[in-house]
Formats: C-alpha cells, structure tokens, sequence
C-alpha cells in the first residue's frame, strides 16, 4: 500500500487505498452474497423503483468491501454481476451448440460451480438478452418448459431454449394413455354417427302424414302445460295473499294486546 507524505512533517503519513482489481475470489464472494445472503437477496428483489435498487446496490457494495477488505463502487458491482451473467451465458450457448466442455479463460471451476449454483434458473437470463437481475420475467427453467416440454426432457447440459429432447426420454405410458383415450372417443362418435344415421332414415321412410299428426300431438301437449302453468301460477298468487292477510291481521292483534298492557 503506497503511503504519501504529508505537508507537514509532524504529522503521520496518509495511507492511500488503491482502487481494487477484481480477483476470481472476489467474483465468487459476489455472486454468493447477492444471491445467497437472504437478507441483501430480499432486499434487492423487492426493490420498485430507482431509488430502492441503488439503495439495494449500496448495501451489496459494502457487505463486498467489508468482506474482502476493498474499496468497489456500487457502479463496479452492478458492471460485474452484468459481465458475470453474460459469460455464463455465452459458455451455455457455446456448450448446447457445439458441445464444448472446456471452460474459457476467463473462468475457473470453481467460479463455474458458483455460476451453475446462482444463475441456473432465475430471472435475468432470458434467451439472448441479459435483462436486470432485479427485472420480473420468466425464468430460464420456464421458458425451457415452454418450448421444450419438462427439463427432464433436455440434453443434459444444455440450458438454452434451442436444446433438443431425446426420444428415449418420452414416456411410453403417457403414448399408450393418450393413444387408447383417442379410441374411445373415436369409437363414440362412430356410435354416435350411427344412431343418427338410423334416426334420420326412420323419419324418411315415415309418411308425411305421420310426421304431421306428431307434430300436432307436440302442440295439444303443449298447450296442456301451458294451461297447467298458469293455473299453478294462479293457485301460488291467491296463496300468497292469503297469508299476507293473515299475518297483517296477526300484527294488528298484537299491536292491540300491547296497548291494552300498556294502558294497565
């Protein structure tokens, strides 16, 4: 650490802190108290405004700085965990398309395992674009799901929306299942195509007349209900106002009983 002499010789040198460089260590402390720390990970995730995130910024600042004795601003920390994710990003892509394991320069193994440990399946890696980890948005295990059925289904190792699904990792049951409920519903409606052949036949072969008479027999029928309706309506109508007479005579003989009370 360089120290500079004061002006005035009496006093003690000032120590000057250079301005930190980030180290692999520093980047894995990053990732696991942002992510790992409930109390800074609460605090960024229910931020709503500008005001709230440079706050929640702020506060993961100096819980970095105190943990690795640096001196980062909050601005340094925001550039990174943008950096981070988008390394991440780029070696996921590269290991789906190409199926290389080698990790790049720029990362370590162990920098790696806190990247699968952090990243896998939350928000902030959205296809190609790199949104805010504080944005709302599907995860990376939804949008998996969305496009390519479980994430069982996927090629181990790749976590991208372009991964392909093995056939052998479609169930059979699930095949036989859906195929026999088809040949159910299939035999159904060949029955019911039948039934309505047979009916629609009977009614050709059937004389007009016939047909007719039906017809006019439906509307006597109609009819009959019809008056039976109102009749009952008429019937529910006179009873009604019978009780509503008996209970208006019901008060006014109460209300009589009480005067006379009150009156002894």
């Amino acid at each position: 650490m360089k120290k500079r002499k004061a002006e005035n010789s009496d006093t003690e040198p000032v120590n000057i802190i250079p301005r930190a460089k980030w180290s692999e260590d520093m980047e894995i402390e990053l990732l696991r108290i942002r992510y790992e720390e409930s109390n800074i990970n609460n605090l960024l995730l229910k931020a709503r405004n500008n005001h709230d995130r440079n706050k929640s910024l702020i506060t993961l600042t100096s819980a970095l700085n105190l943990k690795c004795a640096s001196l980062l601003t909050p601005e340094q920390v925001k550039d990174k965990l943008h950096k981070l994710k988008k390394n991440y990003l780029a070696h996921k892509k590269d290991l789906c398309e190409t199926g290389n394991k080698y990790l790049p320069r720029n990362i370590s193994e162990s920098l790696w395992e806190m990247m699968n440990t952090v990243f896998q399946e939350r928000i902030g890696l959205r296809g190609t674009i790199l949104a805010d980890s504080m944005s709302n948005g599907p995860t990376v295990a939804d949008e998996l799901r969305d496009e390519s059925g479980p994430l069982n289904e996927i090629h181990e190792g790749c976590n991208t929306p372009n991964a392909h699904r093995t056939i052998s990792s479609i169930p059979l049951s699930s095949s036989k299942k859906k195929m026999s409920t088809i040949d159910k519903l299939t035999d159904v409606f060949v029955q019911s195509s039948e039934k309505l052949t047979s009916a629609f036949m009977n009614i050709q072969n059937q004389p007009s007349e016939s047909i007719l008479g039906k017809i006019e027999k439906l509307s006597e029928n109609q009819l009959d209900m019809t008056k039976q309706i109102l009749e009952t309506q008429n019937n529910l109508i006179s009873l009604i106002s019978e009780s509503q007479k008996n209970l208006n005579e019901a008060m006014y003989a109460l209300i009589n009983k009480l005067d006379r009370e009150d009156r002894k």
